[in-house]
This record gives C-alpha cells, structure tokens and sequence, in this order.
C-alpha cells in the first residue's frame, strides 16, 4: 500500500505545478473566417494585486497559407468602456516551420498576448476577436483558446 501512496503523492505534487489557470475557453472558428465572425470570451479577474499572462492558442491546417494571422482584439473593461487594438500572431518561425506543435493536418501554437500585467479593475471583462486579414473569407484557421494565468513574477 505504501507505493501507491508514493505515487499518489507525487502525481499531486507534478500537477500542482506550473502557473494557477483562471480561464481558459476555446472557440471554433467558423470555415472560413469572415470578417463578421467575432470570438467573444467572458472572464472575471478578482484579485487585482498580482500580475497576470493572457495567451492565445491558435489552432491552423498545416497547410495554412500565412505566416501570421491578423486580429483586431477589443477588450470591453468591467466599468463598460472599450480599446481595440490589432494584433499579428506569429504562427510560423524564420525558418518556415510552425510555432508550436503540429499533429496531422492541423498546428497549435500558444502565443502571448499580455506578460506579467496588472488588472486596474476587477470584475468581468470581454475580450473579442476579428480577424484582420486582406481577405473577407480567410480559411485554415481552426480554432482559437483564451488562457488567463496568474503570473510566477514577484510582486
């Protein structure tokens, strides 16, 4: 009985490892992504002392015809007022290769979009996304994974 409460211990210790995950939501992106197609994530932020990351985890086809991927990204704030901004998510490296991990015909890649920031406000916030692209109908665009983690950073 003593080893399994060995591995026990261990498994627990392993996952509790790693930065503490506050939201992480994924959104099918409609085939193909129109400008008219907006993600919409909804997270609450309580605790405004500590710094916080917000990744993005972009899922393409491998065959993706871009290197980047254009977005506009509105954030709506708690207090209902708004900033947009756009935003190229790198997808592939200077080599050609893809960011992240590729698995049959589809890529993901986590990219950071915000590092050790710190919230003003607490309460809900809503981020929404838009592709940005030259093109009305970008294809090859799988998915899309909003993570909020609080930082490892000091305060």
């Amino acid at each position: 009985m003593r080893p399994y409460t060995l591995m026990a211990l261990a498994g627990i210790l392993l996952c509790s490892c790693g930065p503490k995950i506050i939201f992480e939501e994924k959104r099918d992106v409609p085939q193909p992504w129109k400008y008219s197609d907006t993600l919409t994530f909804e997270y609450e932020v309580a605790d405004i002392t500590r710094p916080y990351n917000l990744s993005v985890k972009v899922s393409h086809e491998n065959d993706f015809a871009f290197e980047n991927l254009y977005v506009n990204v509105t954030t709506i704030f708690p207090d209902k007022t708004s900033a947009s901004s756009p935003l190229s998510l790198e997808l592939s490296r200077e080599d050609g290769s893809w960011e992240g991990a590729c698995s049959g015909k589809t890529c993901t890649a986590e990219l950071m979009m915000s590092q050790d920031a710190y919230f003003k406000t607490a309460g809900r916030y809503i981020l929404k996304v838009g592709q940005f692209s030259r093109q009305d109908s970008l294809p090859g665009i799988v998915s899309m994974t909003l993570v909020l983690t609080e930082s490892s950073k000091k305060q």
